[in-house]
């Protein structure tokens, strides 16, 4: 996984080693079905998903409903911050294109 990772960046491999890093502590091994980080360390490392829906970890696990309307927060923010990012940059192409034909007059 980190030679296929590296494969091309071989004067920053080093630098970019913490990205395949975090995905082998995070991803679940089969047999124990547990993550590496948290047989090591105790509690999984906090993810950038966990940091958007809120902790999850302390207290009781919240209802289903409670569960239901964090996704669709989530889900509805993902949605409108795409919707943004989409805009800006059609946006930019547009500006980029009048910018061509106005050179062209």
């Amino acid at each position: 996984m980190i030679s296929q990772f590296a494969e091309g960046k071989s004067n920053s491999w080093d630098k970019e080693l913490q990205k395949p890093a975090l995905a082998i502590r995070t991803s679940v091994n089969e047999p124990t079905r547990e993550t590496p980080a948290f047989l090591n360390l105790g509690p999984d490392p906090r993810l950038p998903l966990d940091l958007l829906i809120g902790d999850t970890t302390s207290g009781p696990p919240g209802s289903p409903n409670d569960q239901k309307k964090a996704t669709k927060t989530y889900r509805d923010r993902l949605t409108q911050d795409l919707k943004y990012a989409i805009n800006r940059r059609l946006s930019a192409r547009h500006l980029s294109a009048r910018q061509l034909s106005d050179r062209h007059l």
